[in-house]
């Protein structure tokens, strides 16, 4: 038993060196950067005071969040002065360790996307639990942070997309009387309910889902009332609602160079470019069938250049791009899609109906298991556990009509809700005195 325990200790140990050397390389990498502020700063520009003002609660920590925000200052702009401000680095980054380690060099939030870009999961992994406890720990300093903030911006109504923040949010809106909206980002959403509690009592709060599904329900029922959820749709971009023309997905090929006559497989690894799209990349190029490859790098210069280079030697057509707004129309145009398992990627994929492949080669982010799940439960793709898995399987996608059509006919019959429709329901309902502008509703999904 002492053994056991010893080589607990030791494992822990290691564990803990590990991460501070990886603090440390990237502190390095980090020390030209300005300090970041731990103080309240305005977040941004703010507009006549005419319209009522709606904050959202972010942060630049994976593509989601960011992609979410946009979506609501989509929906909700022409009615509000919604402003997106950095709840990590901006309002409580006087709480953040890594802030106080690198003399303000580098952040938390820093580190989750250095580590997602060198595919360093295990380290996002390790953080998820630490942040899990640091903020039990220091909940009552969170809620006193966000409440100065709220009541210098004395917003209309709060809405966060964010995990790990939300009990405290909820205090401090509560104690001020703000209506307070949270929008999952994910479909394993039980990091977002994490230190809530006597959420019955809670007075103008509605906890938005992406979808009225078991498991996903199932992982925060022990915290959220049943009259508290809204089945409000995946905050996406209005691109993934829009039907796309002929004539549009003509003019889409065209801009991006696309064949019309091949089958098109686009590839993305999340948006801050992890370097395994290189490794799936040289896997797709020893296929013996012909089509032709979209290659988003997100973020990642460096692998950018790579695939860039690759480009140049490659036998196959293809299209290369870093990070880019226009997902959903080189979608529209694409007939596969390989991606990791995250849920951004995972459901734009799904209300664009375009079957994929799963990358589970290596870490899964614990949050992120259920995606998996999720795809194999209802049957819109195929899972990758090894490399070598990758040929078959699109052999297979490619010779079998009957797979392929399979796949899209269950992504077409699962049930889609229409996120800026469902948003204008949910903010009518938290500002009753109001008259929400529920025009352009009626579109694709």
């Amino acid at each position: 038993m002492k053994g056991i325990r010893f080589m607990k200790k030791i494992t822990l140990s290691l564990l803990l060196l590990a991460l501070l050397a990886t603090v440390f390389f990237i502190h390095r990498q980090y020390s030209q950067r300005p300090v970041v502020t731990a103080v309240v700063q305005q977040a941004e520009h703010v507009e006549p005071l005419e319209k009522p003002k709606i904050i959202v609660f972010t942060s630049k920590g994976g593509a989601g969040h960011s992609s979410a925000t946009q979506a609501i200052k989509d929906t909700l702009g022409k009615q509000f002065n919604v402003i997106s401000i950095n709840v990590l680095t901006e309002i409580l980054g006087s709480l953040d360790p890594l802030v106080k380690l690198s003399r303000g060099k580098m952040s938390g939030e820093d580190l989750v996307n250095i580590s997602a870009k060198n595919n360093w999961l295990w380290i996002i992994n390790k953080l998820r639990s630490i942040g899990i406890k640091l903020n039990a720990r220091m909940l009552p300093q969170m809620k006193a942070l966000i409440a100065q903030y709220l009541k210098k911006e004395r917003p209309a109504m709060v809405i966060s997309v964010m995990p790990l923040i939300n009990a405290a949010t909820l205090g401090a809106t509560q104690e001020l009387d703000i209506p307070f909206l949270v929008v999952g980002t994910d479909i394993d959403t039980s990091l977002y309910v994490e230190g809530m509690h006597d959420v019955e009592k809670a007075q103008k709060f509605i906890y938005g889902m992406a979808f009225d599904e078991p498991l996903a329900l199932q992982k925060v029922s022990h915290v959220i009332p049943k009259d508290k959820i809204r089945i409000v749709g995946f905050p996406l971009r209005s691109g993934f609602f829009e039907e796309k023309s002929e004539q549009k997905k003509a003019d889409i090929r065209k801009e991006f160079n696309i064949p019309d006559n091949k089958f098109v497989i686009m590839m993305i690894m999340g948006g801050a470019g992890s370097k395994k799209a290189y490794q799936f990349l040289r896997m797709l190029l020893r296929s013996s069938h012909d089509f032709h490859i979209i290659v988003c790098c997100g973020r990642n210069e460096k692998l950018l250049k790579k695939v860039e280079q690759l480009q140049t030697r490659s036998p196959k057509s293809m299209t290369v791009l870093g990070f880019t707004q226009q997902i959903a129309d080189l979608m529209a145009v694409s007939d596969l899609f390989i991606t990791k398992p995250g849920p951004n990627s995972i459901v734009e994929a799904l209300y664009m109906d375009l079957p994929m492949l799963i990358d589970a080669t290596d870490t899964i982010l614990n949050w992120e298991k259920m995606n998996i799940d999720f795809v194999q439960q209802y049957g819109f793709g195929y899972i990758i556990n090894k490399y070598k898995q990758v040929l078959p399987m699109l052999d297979a996608l490619l010779t079998n009509k009957t797979s392929y059509a399979t796949i899209k006919d269950a992504m077409q019959r699962f049930a889609k809700k229409n996120f800026p429709c469902n948003l204008k329901d949910v903010v009518q309902e938290l500002l009753p005195a109001m008259k929400i502008d529920k025009s352009g509703c009626i579109i694709k999904i």
